[in-house]
């Protein structure tokens, strides 16, 4: 019932400076879902603030201080209206949604990300990660590259990820890759000299004038049948985006140390995620690892 506002109103107010949401009446119906919870605030009648509450990962999240949590959540489609700015309802928003998961739910774990312009000196931020991004007209395919079956690297993702409590710290892990909507995630590997890189891009259905949003979500190498976190080669991710037609790839300096032109570094903020309601294995430094498709 409430799909075709929600789509709506979102397609008007869920957006930046330099981009918005296009075609979301093609996916968003897959968010109505029974383990998905949805909010919105009404002034009467008008619709002017959503979220979504939507789970981290169908099975357990592990974190590196050992803690093992069943009910671990994303805050997405947080969006206000362009009128209603400014005035607190963000921060309602999220308070009201972690009284009724833990109503519903039990006691709950709230994750959340936002682009800041900078990293803060002091921030209750998990971690701050700064973006690169690339036009993918101007990147060269230095390697071969190759597209692996989404449920294939699910399947290794599954059997790899406890192990890398121990190899990397701190972070907080999702058991099992669990994204809501696969079809939007490439998972491309290439082999530079005996390396077999890993790269995991999403859609993000953002767009500015004619250019689609791309986002490196997740970088690693594969070995013996299992997967490990690690940065990749700056050639490797160029390598990546030039499969992609008028579009621009983003990456940020957890998935590369170095950067390169055609590649811009620096200069479009950073990616902080923060935890609502729980104490994290460390702040400013904790790696979050998890196949999502947020928005």
């Amino acid at each position: 019932m409430h799909t075709q506002a929600i789509m709506t109103f979102m397609e008007q107010h869920y957006g930046g400076e330099q981009w918005n949401m296009k075609r979301m009446h093609e996916w968003i119906s897959h968010y109505f879902h029974e383990r998905i919870l949805i909010l919105g605030a009404f002034d009467k009648d008008k619709l002017i603030a959503t979220i979504f509450s939507v789970p981290f990962t169908q099975g357990n999240t592990y974190m590196s201080h050992q803690a093992i949590l069943s009910n671990v959540r994303v805050i997405e489609g947080l969006c206000v209206h362009r009128s209603y700015r400014g005035k607190g309802l963000a921060g309602y928003m999220i308070q009201y949604m972690d009284f009724m998961t833990h109503h519903m739910f039990g006691p709950t774990v709230h994750l959340w990300s936002k682009e800041e312009p900078y990293a803060y000196w002091f921030s209750s931020a998990l971690c701050s990660d700064k973006y690169a991004y690339i036009h993918c007209e101007e990147a060269n395919r230095f390697m071969d590259i190759h597209r692996m079956d989404f449920k294939a690297f699910a399947k290794v993702w599954n059997v790899s990820s406890r192990f890398w409590l121990v190899d990397h710290q701190p972070c907080i892990v999702a058991e099992i890759a669990s994204p809501i909507r696969s079809y939007d995630i490439d998972v491309w590997i290439g082999q530079e000299g005996s390396t077999t890189y890993v790269a995991v891009v999403n859609n993000t259905r953002r767009e500015y004038q004619t250019s689609k949003f791309y986002e490196v979500s997740w970088c690693g190498k594969m070995a013996d049948g299992r997967l490990d976190p690690c940065h990749v080669s700056p050639a490797f991710l160029t390598s990546v985006a030039s499969n992609y037609k008028n579009a621009m790839v983003f990456a940020t300096d957890r998935h590369c140390h170095t950067w390169a032109a055609p590649w811009i570094y620096g200069t479009s903020g950073v990616h902080t995620t923060y935890m609502y309601n729980y104490i994290p294995p460390s702040f400013g430094s904790c790696a979050i690892y998890a196949i999502r498709d947020e928005f």
